[in-house]
């Protein structure tokens, strides 16, 4: 009896251990957003719990919850002084949740305290336009791939250019104004097959394993940016777990990734590494093309972050900070001609080409507390990019002729540092700068059309230095009102341009749910650096550098917002967020062709280099209003809301008529949202929806009657640029997912690409069809890739 009594209780408790909720710890830390001091005292609780679970930070900043259950939890951080700040954080049962809140100075109005929203800047002087995005908004729910790109191309104001390729169009700016930054360095385009004189690819190198939060920025940047025009993403990785070894195995249709993190010396140190092989190359030894049928694609990356902390005993403000940091990828894309030969009937029959980037960057960040009042921050990075294109004709003989070869390597050594020093409650102050050398070897042949030989474009190697120092300042001179402003310099040693960029943001606090922001930036832009180096006949069959002198180019930008945050949650937070932005942006000094008579504007083109002599003489201007209603994760919700509405033209010479700009679709739309459904203990079921709508690019329309029709360039009439437009732009994408949360946790997910298969017209190139015309041949647009389900499977131990 006694034994059976025994059996029952052990299966008794078994049964209660196995219907229990899995749950982790969360720990991290609280510091100053200015300084990053940690802050002894502060308030954590997690507040979409019943019970409210809470602690307090230790004499180093330390806090650690335990016994959380695991999924989304809403934690609120808050601390005398400073202003609260909710987030939402994944907690997997499989691994601990380590984070790193940033508070800062509050706001207080007639005895109430403004509240920071959750998607804030971690930037302190970004100006308004400013989000931040966590790597866990790009796999919680979203249908973006994993992909940092393809998430923004879901928020307002912004829209893709091509369903392939990661390039994105803010407020009807060119892709190539965009500034990556990785750890405090501004890197190269990290984008595998990234297009050169770009910013954009087909997908980004970043894996989502070691993304911590990253701020995207739309326009009137903060002093600290510089070299851009359009936006700014600035990356950071987060820090390994310093306790316990953690991995993570992801296997889909864009690749495999393993990930592996822990300390190097317990609570001291830790390490954070991830390597992805993309499944496409698996597949194409296997025979299967899914890019294309005659196109094998292939693509891999690693990337690490490792994390080392320094401070005496018994010392709580003076630290020392060291991330030393990676990422690599190399891809390649080879379309071969039609097999076997005499099936060669067109000229895309017989068309090949040879596409590889190969693309690195490693560098040393540190950062020190030098006091209560201040901080030091100084990085130094290597980095290194090669781009070689060849395209080919092959015949029925199979011999080749070379139509076009380019080869672009780019190498760069930069430092960089920032000093920020608290000069008051009231008043603070960011200055610091960026030293780059440059180095270039670039070659660029292509056959010409008249003679049938080779002509080099671009045979130069050598190197430069760009400069960019700068100073900001945040003050708040009354409760309501709050001030950033600061200066940016610019100097470029290869043909000695340079600018002075002054930028502010005003905010006025009408109430602890209003606000009021206006911002003005001067910023200026250095052009592709084979478009200075590019070779032009002189006429006498001499080679001359005509563009070696053209100017920064440069863009003024206005902005006013107007944000409303409402739906009171108990904790005198907010669950919704309106934001309305008016802007306008003036452009000038762009290149534009020489010629008085050509309508050539150079941000119209997607990549590459120009084949003309130039002056800076274009000016542009774009003026919209973007409106999104955002709702903060919160029981199982979020979602983003966006309307554009905008017009982007241009004008070569002041004198000149006025253009839409390649980009000026006048309208665009978005919506990016889910929600997770807890269905057991263990279980939840994810589903997240993605549309983007524009009303279509423009195009510059061919020549009614050509005198001849080739194969080499469509006969585009350019004394009417982008009069007419393509068909509206329209495509939803659809996630479901099931985690399953134990001690080892796992993730099925199945996102469905263009999930009503609308095969959406490709504005951006034309291509050569010798069927049309009666057989003459003609130029028409393609059509983008329908439904493409990606399925993909995570498992967490």
């Amino acid at each position: 009896m006694k034994k059976h009594l025994t059996f029952l209780a052990l299966l008794g408790y078994g049964a209660l251990a196995w219907g229990q909720t899995p749950t982790q710890t969360i720990r991290g830390s609280v510091v100053d957003k200015y300084t990053h001091e940690p802050l002894i005292g502060a308030t954590v609780q997690v507040m979409d719990l019943e019970s409210m679970p809470g602690t307090v930070t230790d004499f180093d900043g330390m806090f650690v919850l335990e016994d959380i259950p695991a999924g989304y939890r809403t934690i609120e951080c808050s601390y005398v002084g400073y202003q609260k700040v909710v987030v939402a954080h994944l907690v997997k049962a499989a691994q601990e949740s380590v984070v790193e809140i940033q508070l800062e100075g509050s706001v207080t109005l007639q005895g109430v305290e403004v509240v920071a929203h959750s998607t804030a800047a971690v930037n302190p002087f970004a100006p308004i336009g400013s989000i931040s995005i966590s790597g866990e908004e790009l796999q919680g729910g979203t249908t973006t791939a994993n992909d940092l790109l393809r998430h923004a191309q879901g928020l307002p104001g912004v829209q893709p250019t091509r369903d392939n390729r990661s390039d994105i169009v803010i407020r009807g700016n060119s892709p190539v104004g965009m500034l990556w930054r990785l750890e405090g360095i501004d890197i190269p385009n990290p984008n595998h097959f990234a297009r050169r004189g770009s910013s954009g690819g087909g997908i980004t190198i970043f894996s989502i394993s070691l993304l911590d939060r990253t701020d995207f920025s739309t326009g009137a940047f903060s002093a600290e940016y510089g070299n851009a025009l359009s936006g700014v993403f600035d990356v950071r990785f987060r820090k390994g777990n310093d306790e316990q070894p953690e991995y993570t195995f992801r296997a889909g249709l864009l690749g495999l990734d393993l990930a592996a993190e822990g300390p190097i010396r317990k609570g001291k140190s830790s390490y954070l590494i991830n390597y992805r092989y993309s499944t496409l190359g698996i597949l194409n030894r296997m025979g299967f093309h899914l890019v294309g049928e005659r196109i094998d694609n292939d693509f891999q990356d690693l990337s690490f972050n490792l994390h080392f902390s320094k401070k005496k005993e018994g010392e709580q403000i003076k630290r020392t900070d060291f991330n030393f940091w990676g990422i690599s990828g190399l891809s390649a894309e080879t379309k071969s001609p039609v097999e076997p030969a005499a099936d060669r009937s067109s000229w895309g029959d017989k068309s090949a080409y040879d596409f590889t980037t190969n693309m690195g960057a490693t560098g040393l960040s540190l950062r020190r507390i030098l006091s209560a009042r201040s901080s030091l921050q100084l990085s130094m990075a290597v980095m290194l990019q090669d781009i070689l294109v060849r395209e080919d004709t092959v015949s029925e003989a199979n011999v080749a002729t070379t139509l076009n070869r380019e080869e672009y390597l780019n190498g760069r050594v930069s430092v960089a540092g920032r000093y920020n020093l608290k000069l008051s409650d009231r008043l603070r102050m960011q200055a610091g700068g960026f030293v780059s050398e440059l180095f270039y070897d670039l070659q660029w042949d292509s056959l010409s059309i008249v003679s049938y030989q080779p002509d080099t474009l671009l045979r130069e190697n050598g190197h430069t230095t760009l400069l960019q120092p700068f100073v900001q300042f945040s003050y708040q001179p009354a409760p309501r009102v709050e001030i950033n402003f600061g200066l940016h310099g610019l100097w470029f040693a290869l043909n000695e341009r340079g600018a002075v960029e002054p930028r502010i943001n005003l905010s006025y606090y009408l109430h602890p749910q209003h606000t009021l922001s206006l911002a003005y930036g001067l910023h200026s832009l250095t052009l592709p650096i084979g478009t200075y180096l590019t070779r032009i006949d002189d006429g006498q069959g001499q080679p001359m550098q005509p563009n070696r002198q053209l100017d920064l180019a440069r863009a003024h930008h206005l902005i006013a917002s107007y944000a409303f945050q409402f739906g009171k949650e108990r904790t005198d937070t907010y669950l919704w967020r309106l934001l309305v932005e008016g802007y306008y942006q003036r452009l000038y000094r762009v290149p534009v062709e020489s010629d008085p008579a050509s309508t050539y504007w150079m941000f119209n083109e997607t990549q590459g280099y120009a084949r003309v002599p130039l002056v800076s003489d274009g000016v542009g201007r774009n003026i919209g209003a973007d409106v999104s209603l955002h709702k903060f994760f919160r029981k199982g919700t979020f979602m983003t809301l966006g309307l554009s509405v905008f017009d982007s033209q241009y004008r070569p010479r002041e004198e000149s008529d006025w253009y839409s700009t390649q980009y000026n679709s006048g309208l665009s739309a978005s919506f990016l949202g889910g929600k997770i459904w807890k269905v057991s203990d263990f279980g939840s079921l994810e589903t997240g929806l993605k549309v983007i709508y524009n009303r279509g690019l423009p195009i510059t329309p061919l020549l009614e009657n050509p005198p001849v029709v080739t194969p080499y360039e469509p006969p585009e009439d350019d004394s009417r640029p982008y009069s007419q437009r393509i068909e509206p732009y329209f495509r939803p994408d659809l996630r479901i997912a099931y985690r399953r949360d134990r001690k080892v946790s796992w993730l099925l997910a199945l996102d469905i690409q263009n999930v009503i298969n609308r095969q959406n017209e490709d504005g951006l190139s034309w291509q050569y069809e010798p069927t049309l015309n009666g057989g003459q041949g003609g130029w028409e647009h393609r059509l983008q890739s329908g439904l493409t389900p990606v399925l993909s499977f995570q498992i967490d131990f």
